[in-house]
């Protein structure tokens, strides 16, 4: 299945604002990139594709979530 254009540039906008409002927990929390993959056994390489809205899978992003001391919550709201 490949999603249109549209529907790709959405999804890649959600992963963008998940990914900038992990990096500002992250910087909240005064860890650097070694730190949090320390911590989190998520590698740098991966935190620097998640905060900038590559790639990351749901596990990813709940483990770090929970390393910067928040809860991770999904909510399906109709576009408009």
């Amino acid at each position: 299945m490949n999603p249109t254009k549209n529907t790709a540039d959405k999804i890649f906008l959600m992963r963008r604002i998940i990914g900038l409002e992990l990096r500002l927990l992250r910087t909240e929390k005064k860890l650097t990139l070694s730190e949090a993959a320390s911590q989190s056994g998520v590698s740098i390489k991966n935190i620097k594709l998640i905060e900038s809205g590559k790639t990351f899978s749901l596990y990813q992003v709940a483990i770090l979530s929970a390393l910067y001391e928040h809860e991770l919550r999904f909510e399906l709201k109709k576009i408009i």
